[in-house]
């Protein structure tokens, strides 16, 4: 179009100037001979007005086709750019729907959904680089006045792919930082590690019982302490804050265990005895099993057989409440006093929600 622009401006308008001056010489000069009744001028062959004006109209032919030939090519280059950046932004686009489907069902162990966000991480990184790349070709595209159409738009992509950086970069943080749970700010910098390795190492260990752990454990220890560990009294209540109730005897045979073992109940020790007391929680069937020795083979259990079992008050209490009891009459010899007992399996199957 630059070669077009400067023949039209340095040839053909000079030109153009040229030919109306020699059409109008000739005129004049016509003109002249006829006054002086002289014989009229004949110019040499192919040079008469009517030879330039011809030659012009074959000129002025041969650029409308070259125009229109120009204008055809023009339309094919702009067509092939706008497919061309159309089939890239259509690339980056799945590419950045298919990493955002990655984060959003990432699942599993933490040391393994880290190396799928650090994989995340280094293709996020490329696509940052191709969006830039695809951004020269969107100026060019603007700079042709291309008609864009349904075409993605530059700007979302790259805000698209500066949103994946953000989340992929979060998730990041995340894992490696234990940010597990925001909510709860542990002065001792270790639990967030602590917690990291509990999700990482025991399967069985929930999110929510995690969370639990370490909201109990900000609750009993003394915050002036910087969260270093809790004494007798305080493990003590935040064990029976999570339900866990022992016998004096019991729970001191415990403490002497975590104080031997780790000097004092730190955070660490506290949460590796849960660990313990939830992998060796008796799963429904043991229960069930353990009920029915209790109860020799009966559906049922008594209240003496609970204070034969030597649990807690606390515990023969709760469960005395929990499950649901029933009136037996009273046996040939006794006091003629009817006798409440308790369906254990009644109890578990609902507790467990899975009928045995």
């Amino acid at each position: 179009m630059s070669v077009l622009y400067s023949w039209k401006t340095e040839v053909k308008r000079p030109t153009a100037r040229e030919k109306a001056k020699a059409i109008a010489l000739f005129g004049n000069i016509q003109t002249r001979l006829s006054e002086n009744r002289l014989k009229q001028w004949e110019p040499p062959q192919n040079l008469s007005p009517e030879d330039l004006d011809n030659d012009w109209k074959a000129l002025l032919k041969a650029e409308t086709n070259y125009m229109r030939k120009l204008d055809a090519h023009y339309r094919q280059l702009k067509q092939a750019m706008k497919e061309e950046y159309g089939s890239v932004a259509s690339a980056l686009n799945q590419r950045i729907q298919r990493l955002n489907t990655q984060i959003a069902h990432m699942s599993g162990p933490l040391q393994e959904q880290k190396a799928l966000a650090q994989r995340i991480s280094v293709e996020v990184g490329q696509i940052k680089g191709d969006v830039a790349a695809a951004a020269g070709l969107s100026n060019r595209c603007t700079e042709a006045k291309i008609d864009w159409g349904d075409l993605e738009p530059i700007e979302d992509l790259e805000y698209e792919a500066q949103l994946l950086e953000d989340d992929i970069a979060a998730k990041l943080r995340f894992i490696e930082n234990g940010e597990f749970f925001p909510i709860l700010e542990c002065k001792n910098a270790d639990c967030g590690l602590i917690t990291e390795l509990i999700a990482t190492n025991h399967s069985n260990v929930t999110k929510d019982k995690l969370l639990e752990w370490q909201a109990t454990w900000q609750h009993f220890c003394d915050e002036d302490m910087g969260f270093q560990d809790l004494d007798s009294r305080q493990l003590q209540a935040a064990l029976a804050s999570l339900g866990h109730v022992y016998s004096t005897e019991d729970f001191l045979r415990i403490y002497d265990d975590i104080a031997r073992k780790h000097g004092a109940v730190t955070y660490e020790a506290f949460v590796e005895l849960l660990v313990t007391i939830t992998e060796d929680s008796s799963s429904p069937e043991q229960l069930i099993e353990a009920f029915r020795l209790l109860a020799q083979g009966d559906d049922v259990v008594t209240g003496e057989d609970l204070r034969k079992a030597r649990i807690s008050p606390t515990a023969t209490s709760f469960l005395s409440e929990a499950m649901p009891s029933l009136v037996r009459p009273a046996s040939d010899g006794e006091n003629g006093e009817d006798e409440p007992v308790y369906d254990y399996r009644a109890f578990l199957n609902a507790t467990f929600a899975q009928p045995r």
